[in-house]
């Protein structure tokens, strides 16, 4: 059973929500199977579907930036890489509208959002591990060494990191495809930017706050025993884990763990090569929604 039925576009959404969006597509002997009038409604449901599930992003990058307020214990810093984030995708968009003047900017080039949320966190973790290491080891070194010496070891890194991501990105700008040209165009972009900020932004952030940690009151909060043994157990979990209880896996059971990951690589020869095998789509139009 098709149903048709000749709904507006504005109120298309409304009409799809309140008639089928909570309820089952079973009536009895009847099943609805699809609702089509053109071709471009289930991309306007896509639309609205995709902007409800905004949420889910949201969550993510609240996810993200716990556990750097955790690790980093500087919400100035968490604030800053906000910051970084929101500037390095408004930079990457206006080269890509403005600069380049490409009008098409299809729904896949927001994934390179999610790309830069890890690829920024990332960074300023290393930027700030290296940071802390070296004011460990030279207690007495003055801010302006600490910075210089801080930028030669992990601005290195970080610039190889997001050049070669960027190159990866890049390097499918060859395809014939123009969704694929458009989202390697702008992730690649993304990521520039990112470092652009990597090694502006964020070092002068850093700098700030270390000298504002000397003039700004700290404010004590009261511990809990609760989370302060729980914070403890975690670490001493973690220690224990990745210091003695892995290595010493790796250390008695090499040969079984050797042999498993020579079969997980045979296995997956065999799915890609064999059977089912690696094959393209077979149908002609981009699946947005699961049947059913």
């Amino acid at each position: 059973l098709i149903v048709a039925h000749d709904v507006q576009d504005g109120d298309f959404v409304k009409y799809y929500i309140k008639a089928f969006g909570h309820h089952s597509m079973k009536f009895g002997s009847v099943e609805v199977i699809g609702f089509y009038r053109e071709l471009g409604r289930k991309f306007v449901l896509f639309s609205y579907y995709i902007t409800k599930d905004a949420w889910l992003f949201a969550l993510a990058l609240t996810f993200i930036l716990s556990i750097m307020l955790a690790f980093l214990h500087s919400l100035p810093l968490v604030l800053a890489t906000m910051l970084n984030i929101g500037f390095s995708f408004s930079l990457a968009y206006f080269m890509y509208r403005v600069v380049f003047g490409i009008d098409y900017f299809p729904f896949i080039n927001l994934l390179g959002g999610i790309v830069l949320i890890a690829i920024a966190a990332d960074d300023v973790f290393i930027f700030c591990d290296t940071w802390h290491q070296i004011q460990n080891d030279n207690p007495e070194i003055k801010i302006d060494r600490l910075m210089a010496k801080t930028f030669r070891l992990a601005i290195a890194s970080i610039s190889v990191t997001s050049i070669t991501t960027a190159a990866a990105f890049f390097a499918n700008l060859v395809s014939n495809v123009t969704v694929v040209k458009a989202f390697s165009l702008f992730s690649g972009m993304v990521v520039l930017a990112n470092f652009v900020f990597m090694v502006s932004w964020i070092p002068a952030c850093i700098v700030v706050i270390e000298k504002m940690s000397g003039y700004v009151p700290k404010v004590t909060i009261p511990e809990f025993n609760i989370l302060s043994k729980l914070e403890k157990g975690i670490k001493l979990l973690w220690f224990q884990l990745f210091s003695k209880v892995i290595p010493r896996i790796i250390d008695r059971a090499w040969p079984a763990i050797l042999l498993i990951f020579i079969g997980f690589g045979i296995g997956g020869c065999i799915v890609i090569f064999v059977k089912p095998k690696f094959h393209f789509p077979h149908t002609s139009y981009i699946q947005l929604f699961t049947r059913g």
